[in-house]
């Protein structure tokens, strides 16, 4: 088993540690490049993506390989030991992703922050958009009953699937704020509470894949969403790395939510243990995800996630009910009308 401690000073870098007791660290790569695309053209890049457990400290990303050591070098080295000793002695799992396949990994966190009702782990898919292409289904556009999160990937060959939103009660087809996917309009209302936008599928091959647009800090939001054939409006949860909205409240509920990373990797995350969603925004902060920018989708048992990826498949919805699923002990999901989800390939 191979663990990475990612450690930053001047210079930054990697002490990539065997857990094998009997070895030492064997290679201490000084911190020169903020690039971080991992691809089999550089193997040092890849030392990460590849590892079982990774403890990340640095804002920054990652390093060419540069092999000579100075002292300073030599005393962040140690330094990083015995911090890795210190976590991983103690059996500490802070930082561990499941590589599922090229671009996509699955992690699994324990919040120290506990919920009253149940404790179960947030789960985190981390998606590469220059390898998935995102896509929006809607019962009004395909003119069908809501359906099972796993229903709607199977049926449309995604490999994963979480809500697109929250959902009206008079109108329980229709999104509860804007959302439209290429010439469909679902909802052609902005709402006004609603600040943030989840936009993919760009007219303009210059423009990012997928990106959050926050309508209360871009004073160009509505050009910027002009520029995209599929737009998503959503409560804003994080904006630029912080917290935004959300009071303290007494209301708890599992909670589905799509966030992206300072790398630009989507995240679809879903909590089955329920939390104000005050707190929840503490909790995702305090992770090691990196989140730069997040919306809500929904909470309670109609938040929902599903993956089928070669031998992996599970189906996970916002409630802390109980059933063997795919190897995740959680119910089958409920009917949802709206769904993003993800196919490999542009």
């Amino acid at each position: 088993m191979r663990s990475i401690l990612y450690f930053y000073g001047k210079p930054r870098g990697i002490l990539d540690l065997n857990l094998d007791p009997s070895k030492s660290a064997s290679m201490v790569v000084p911190h020169t490049d903020d690039t971080f695309t991992p691809g089999p053209h550089d193997g040092i890049k890849n030392l990460l993506w590849g590892a079982d457990h990774a403890i990340v400290m640095s804002r920054r990303c990652f390093p060419r390989i540069r092999m000579r050591m100075n002292k300073k070098m030599r005393a962040y080295s140690i330094a990083g030991m015995i911090l890795c000793i210190f976590f991983f002695g103690a059996g500490h799992r802070a930082f561990a992703w499941q590589r599922l396949d090229d671009g996509l990994f699955l992690g699994k966190f324990e919040p120290k922050k506990k919920s009253e009702i149940c404790n179960h782990p947030i789960v985190v898919l981390k998606i590469s958009s220059q390898i998935y292409s995102f896509k929006l289904l809607s019962a009004t556009e395909h003119e069908i009953k809501p359906l099972p999160a796993r229903q709607w990937c199977n049926r449309y060959g995604l490999l994963a699937g979480t809500n697109a939103s929250m959902y009206q009660d008079a109108q329980p087809l229709k999104s509860t704020g804007y959302m439209k996917n290429y010439n469909h309009l679902n909802n052609s209302w902005f709402n006004p509470a609603y600040g943030a936008f989840m936009v993919f599928n760009p007219s303009d091959s210059s423009l990012p894949e997928v990106q959050i647009v926050d309508s209360r800090l871009n004073k160009n939001w509505k050009e910027l969403l002009g520029q995209y054939r599929t737009v998503i409006q959503n409560y804003r949860m994080i904006s630029r790395g912080e917290k935004v909205g959300w009071p303290e409240q007494g209301k708890t509920y599992g909670t589905a939510c799509i966030a992206m990373d300072e790398d630009d990797h989507v995240l679809f995350i879903l909590s089955r243990s329920p939390y104000s969603t005050h707190d929840f925004i503490h909790i995702l902060l305090s992770l090691p995800l990196r989140i730069k920018d997040a919306m809500y989708t929904e909470g309670g048992s109609e938040a929902t996630l599903y993956l089928k990826v070669r031998s992996q498949e599970f189906e996970l919805i916002g409630t802390c009910e109980s059933d063997f699923v795919g190897g995740i002990s959680n119910p089958l999901g409920r009917p949802i009308p709206n769904l993003v989800g993800i196919h490999k390939g542009q």
